[in-house]
């Protein structure tokens, strides 16, 4: 079978299943478990466009999980048909020609089905990149970013989640828009954290566009 789960899609499913594991231990009355049931199978199946029935048995039974083991089972079923994001080093140098002595990590350690963008920062110059498939093409955003307050937590626009210090930051990339010169949001500095919270795409790709319409 073709891969067709995305990385934010298997962590959307996981933290559904992780909800319906709260019914199971806590809810105590079974109509709650049983709308929590219902509730996870329409929503992972709202995931997708179209399942075929080969791909739609893959959910068979996990409505049944009740254990964080029988949890990490079954997603282990799906890993095989995530897709994974596509990057070869060279393709992101060329992203950032005209960047001056770019620092690339060594990305071969990256489990590139666990990521949905790729990104990393710079210390020394407070940059902040940012690599992402926009409209079908891989994309590369270079964005100025600032931490605040050590004792502070501001939302990541793109996982939603709350962050301490230094792991996240204001970025703020120039756009090529004629109405302004500049877009910015708080964003986690570090991107695998990142990803393995990120449950929707829709924020990464409002941020590209906003960057890259003109």
């Amino acid at each position: 079978m073709t891969p067709f789960i995305y990385p934010f899609q298997m962590n959307f499913i996981r933290k559904e299943l992780n909800k319906l594991l709260n019914a199971v231990y806590f809810a105590g009355d079974y109509r709650v478990y049983q709308t929590a049931k219902d509730s996870l199978t329409s929503a992972v199946h709202d995931l997708f466009e179209q399942l075929t029935p080969e791909q739609t048995a893959l959910f068979d039974g996990m409505t049944e999980i009740k254990g964080q083991r029988a949890l990490n089972d079954f997603m282990a079923t799906l890993y095989p048909y995530v897709i994974p994001f596509s990057l070869e080093m060279g393709q992101v140098r060329r992203l950032f020609k005209k960047e001056k002595k770019l620092t690339i990590p060594d990305f071969s350690r990256l489990d590139l089905k666990t990521v949905s963008y790729i990104g990393w920062r710079d210390i020394g110059k407070n940059q902040l990149y940012l690599v992402y498939p926009y409209m079908g093409e891989l994309v590369g955003i270079r964005a100025r970013y600032t931490t605040g307050n050590t004792n502070q937590s501001n939302v990541c626009c793109f996982c939603n989640t709350g962050v301490k210090g230094s792991e996240i930051g204001l970025a703020v990339a120039k756009t090529k828009s004629t109405e302004y010169q500049s877009v910015g949001n708080y964003m986690c500095l570090d991107s695998e954290s990142c990803n393995q919270r990120l449950t929707s795409t829709h924020a990464v790709e409002e941020f590209f566009r906003k960057v890259l319409t003109k």
